[in-house]
């Protein structure tokens, strides 16, 4: 049978399949196949020259591009079909319809060409043999349950399915110890979860850090997912290293409805982690009240505590959780409990000066006299830290403000000390024995305000001397008075709870309290367990009326946390251009950055500010500089796409071609994140349009490893140096670049490109191409094995798995 009724008779039967089958996976595959052994029968006329065209040739090719276009919708490519009906996606459009065009010219060039007859031909009553591709039983195992994670990670049901139904291990784990229920539960699919299930999937399996399907599900707060996992037969209070369950864990995350369920589904409401914190305390601590309540009532122990003594009630109390010290105090909580180092709820109250609890838990009882280990009272707290108003409460509700330390020392004592000149009004008014001494040298109040210099609380004490008052203890001499202006020497100092008011003040934007809290300023530059000073936590959140507040009281700009941020540098990364021209002009550093971190105008060039950037080159910010990663702000500003921040970098002087670390410069970044206006700039300004990065890629390499054929076109109009023959150090060759995006694969294919070439990373063409042009390389003969791995144990099955390309699965499950 010559090739005209060849490709008649396929014809026909490609339209037979597709109107009396269309929504039949498998026979959609074979359909593909048959239309592609037809096309590599076409590819081998190339040497006949005296083929004439004809009309069903032409018809042939039509075909071709409509079936090719039917697959694309059926195969979950509508938005595709989308894209190319969307006037404002030109370049997405015309890079599609530039592949459909390929297709037609590769047909009309088999159409010029004489047939050959010594080409077997495909028989009217046989279909064309299907290109097999062998793998060891031991591999393809390893490869499906590979897939099948990847598509459970992305919620992918129908691949899924398909995977399952090819062989796929339901329980099969990774390195470490993810499997596909723990995926398929955290992305919420209860239908995926629902089919792994039905698969027999183990609903306990833990990966290596003891993470389970149902943890999975309650962290993200999926409670349908939830109660089909605990109807199928979960183990609510499995544990995790670290005493986690999944009930503690969707405390954490205030899942209401995720606890809810849990709880029906009799998870222990009692059962802590390894550091004794129960549910009821983390949820207290968070301030989820609706969470508290329902474990309330499910039955949580109003006396759990920690390790280090805190209970629910201590934890809601430090962080201000009002609603929740309600909930705690309704429902019988031990209000008088203390931690290992002594400390009440009351006294955690006086210390980070929460009136409104102090008074809710004064009025329920708490013991006004219970100190903690150093003998500090709720009182003497208050009155060291400056706290007046909870002193104001605490001495009318009658605590003794005459109450002493070993030292000896008193709340007029320690106020005078820190100089709490309101605490010493409201002590004095109240009855406080001026004549009691201790601390330093055993000094009376008045001798420590006289020595100290504190020439108010000298005058304030003075007015209640009698008339036969002398001064009680040792006599101060001049070597006294020196050490008493260094008070850490001379005076004790309260053990601190946790957190500081000032600064959860601040991160709250709460301004009444940061004013009470910087009356004596002992906190304002104190940090929290990440090195967030209370500035910083300002800066974050935007409170500009708290962040004036601070420099006004002198704070520290330049103090960097534990990622190296300043406040400044907080600022610029978060756009708050009021808080970067305050902070600015209070003195800070412009170009502070700690060894981990990025300096201010690289923050604000990757925001993408234009405002705040000019602001800090106005004020002399190094435009060159370079961070801990090698960029620089042009950098930067380069591959996130900012065009203005990008201009106006080279207006000021930015240096062009400055290479990072791995040979990256701004062009190299710009380009491999197809940053097209910004290439454009770039190279009007003089970029090198030729430099290599470290692994040897030039710029046309990058950009056509990217598929972004706007990007190669404005690069070759630039006169950018192109080498298809050539490798980079990694030994890819141009077909494993081009694999990526699949745009040239088919003539890559046709001049003999080698298949199974393997990068040092263990990748193939056939690895690269998988999610675009897979079917063309399988499909082009027997020599690409589809089996092999990369060094991050990706296949081409795995890739294809992780996007909802059912027939792209289905078509290598078929070439096994």
């Amino acid at each position: 049978m010559d090739l005209t009724l060849t490709i008649a008779e396929s014809l026909r039967r490609i339209y037979e399949l597709r109107d009396g089958k269309r929504h039949q996976r498998r026979v959609n595959r074979e359909t593909f196949l048959r239309l592609m052994g037809i096309y590599v029968e076409l590819q081998s006329l190339e040497s006949n020259a005296a083929l004439q065209r004809s009309n069903v040739v032409e018809t042939f090719a039509a075909a071709v591009i409509n079936f090719l276009r039917y697959l694309q919708r059926y195969n979950g490519m509508s938005r595709v079909a989308r894209l190319v009906r969307r006037r404002a996606m030109k370049e997405r459009r015309q890079a599609i319809s530039d592949e459909i065009d390929r297709v037609v010219q590769m047909l009309n060039l088999a159409a010029t060409m004489e047939a050959d007859t010594s080409v077997p031909k495909i028989s009217q009553n046989s279909d064309p043999p299907k290109v097999k591709h062998q793998a060891d039983p031991s591999r393809k195992k390893a490869l499906l349950a590979g897939a099948l994670q990847v598509a459970c990670q992305h919620g992918r049901l129908d691949t899924a399915r398909i995977l399952l139904d090819g062989g796929a291990s339901v329980d099969q784990q990774d390195e470490n110890g993810k499997f596909p229920l723990l995926a398929a539960c955290s992305n919420g699919n209860v239908a995926l979860v629902e089919l792994l299930l039905d698969k027999r999937a183990s609903i306990d399996l833990a990966d290596n850090c003891g993470w389970t399907a149902l943890m999975a599900a309650s962290q993200e707060g999926h409670a349908d997912t939830v109660r089909v996992l605990l109807r199928t037969g979960a183990l609510v209070d499995q544990q995790r290293p670290n005493g986690e369950t999944a009930l503690i864990i969707a405390c954490q995350r205030g899942r209401l409805e995720a606890t809810r369920a849990l709880i029906h589904g009799g998870a222990s409401v009692n059962l802590s982690d390894s550091n004794g914190d129960a549910p009821l305390i983390w949820a207290s601590s968070k301030g989820h009240a609706p969470i508290v309540q329902i474990l309330i009532e499910g039955g949580a122990s109003m006396e759990s505590h920690s390790k280090t003594g805190w209970t629910a009630l201590m934890k809601a109390t430090e962080r201000g959780q009002l609603n929740v010290v309600k909930l705690l105090l309704k429902s019988s909580a031990n209000i008088n409990a203390q931690g290992l180092n002594g400390a009440t709820a009351l006294n955690i109250a006086c210390e980070h000066d929460q009136l409104s609890i102090v008074v809710l838990l004064v009025n329920h009882g708490a013991a006004l006299e219970q100190a903690d280990e150093a003998s500090y009272t709720p009182l003497i707290t208050a009155a060291q830290l400056g706290h007046s108003d909870v002193v104001q409460f605490l001495v009318t509700r009658g605590a003794n403000v005459n109450a002493r330390l070993p030292s000896g020392g008193t709340a007029l004592l320690t106020a005078v000390w820190y100089k709490r000149l309101a605490v010493v009004r409201i002590l004095l008014d109240n009855g406080a024995d001026i004549t009691l001494c201790g601390d330093f040298q055993n000094w009376p109040p008045l001798t420590v305000s006289y020595m100290s210099g504190y020439i108010e609380f000298t005058q304030l004490i003075y007015e209640r001397v009698g008339p036969d008052f002398s001064f009680p203890g040792d006599q101060p001499t001049s070597s006294d008075s020196d050490k008493a202006t260094d008070l850490h020497l001379v005076i004790g100092k309260k053990f601190r709870n946790g957190d500081t008011a000032l600064r959860i003040a601040c991160e709250q934007g709460n301004l009444k309290a940061a004013k009470k809290n910087l009356q004596h300023r002992d906190d304002i530059d104190k940090v929290d367990t990440r090195g967030w000073t209370p500035l910083m936590s300002a800066a974050q959140n935007g409170h500009i009326d708290v962040v004036k507040l601070l420099l006004d009281e002198r704070a520290q700009v330049d103090t960097c946390n534990a990622d190296g941020e300043s406040a400044l540098s907080i600022a610029c990364k978060n756009n708050y251009l009021d808080i970067v021209q305050a902070i600015i002009r209070f003195g800070a550093t412009i170009d502070l950055s700690a060894s981990n971190g990025q300096p201010p105008l690289h923050c604000a060039a990757a925001s993408g500010n234009t405002a705040i950037t000019n602001l800090l080159l106005e004020n002399r910010a190094t435009i060159d500089l370079v961070d801990s990663s090698g960029c620089t702000a042009l950098m930067e500003a380069s591959q996130n796409g900012n065009t203005n921040v990008v201009r106006l970098l080279l207006q000021h002087g930015a240096l062009i071609d400055i290479a990072g670390p791995n040979g990256a410069t701004a062009l190299v970044l710009a380009i491999q994140y197809g940053r097209r206006d910004i290439i454009r700039i770039l190279l009007e300004s003089g970029a090198s349009i030729d430099l290599q990065d470290r692994v040897g890629n030039n710029t046309s390499m990058m950009a056509s490893a990217n598929g972004n054929i706007g990007v190669v076109e404005l690069l070759l109009n630039n006169r950018a140096t192109v080498d298809l023959t050539s490798c980079n150090t990694g030994k890819w060759t141009p077909l494993m670049l081009a694999s990526q995006k699949g745009y040239v694969v088919q003539a890559l294919v046709q001049n003999g490109a080698q298949l199974d070439h393997r990068c040092p990373g263990g990748a193939t063409a056939l690895l690269i191409a998988s999610r675009q042009a897979v079917r063309v390389l399988l499909d082009a003969g027997t020599g690409t094995s589809i089996d092999l791995e990369d060094d991050d144990l990706n296949s081409a099955l795995t890739l294809t798995s992780a996007h909802e390309y059912v027939g792209v699965v289905e078509t290598l499950l078929s070439s096994w």
